[in-house]
């Protein structure tokens, strides 16, 4: 991706940015394009500002990042809504600078796992069936691996065959409280 990425994109000045979750200490990291605004990359966060910006730098060779103290209005209103159990799924952007270099099998499965219904689950499987590759969980694993918009794609809800929670770009840490905080706010409604 990095290179399909570099090849086809200028230098571009992209804000980046760390917001947390009030309710919950959840934190991402957000880089938005200076020029459309949108959502380029959303991500859990790593240890360190340092270590999330090496990744991102890693990922979009070609940017010029701008470090924002500032909070994103947008943002911050997505995010505490979503840990407080309101915002329940995200539109993902039909455009972005790594939505647009993403292979269509990417795509299709990052808009299958945005299908998911928040507080639930689907194995690999179910979504290598899903887009009609029965035998390609792996696959299935790999974009999910590559999925730049996580929470609006949300990957978290991708399990393994047995329902074991096999791996996260956020780490398991982080995967088993999206599921434990989505798990909270559709409990009284599975009772019903």
């Amino acid at each position: 991706m990095k290179d399909r990425f570099a090849a086809g994109r200028a230098e571009q000045a992209l804000i980046f940015s760390r917001h947390a979750c009030q309710a919950n200490g959840l934190a991402i990291y957000v880089v938005i394009d200076a020029r459309s605004g949108s959502i380029v990359h959303l991500c859990f966060a790593e240890a360190t500002q340092a270590a999330a910006a090496r990744k991102l730098q890693h990922l979009l060779p070609a940017a010029v990042f701008v470090e924002n103290q500032q909070d994103h209005p947008l943002i911050i209103r997505m995010l505490a809504d979503y840990c407080n159990g309101r915002q329940r799924q995200f539109a993902p952007p039909c455009s972005s600078l790594l939505v647009d270099v993403a292979t269509s099998f990417q795509r299709l499965v990052w808009q299958a796992i945005a299908d998911i219904p928040y507080g639930t689950t689907r194995t690999y499987g179910d979504l290598a069936r899903q887009v009609g590759t029965v035998r390609c969980a792996r696959a299935v694993g790999q974009a999910c691996h590559a999925n730049p918009l996580a929470l609006i794609v949300p990957c978290h809800r991708v399990v393994g065959a047995h329902g074991q929670l096999g791996g996260f770009s956020g780490g398991l840490d982080i995967k088993k409280r999206l599921l434990a905080l989505e798990a909270f706010y559709t409990a009284d409604e599975q009772k019903a």
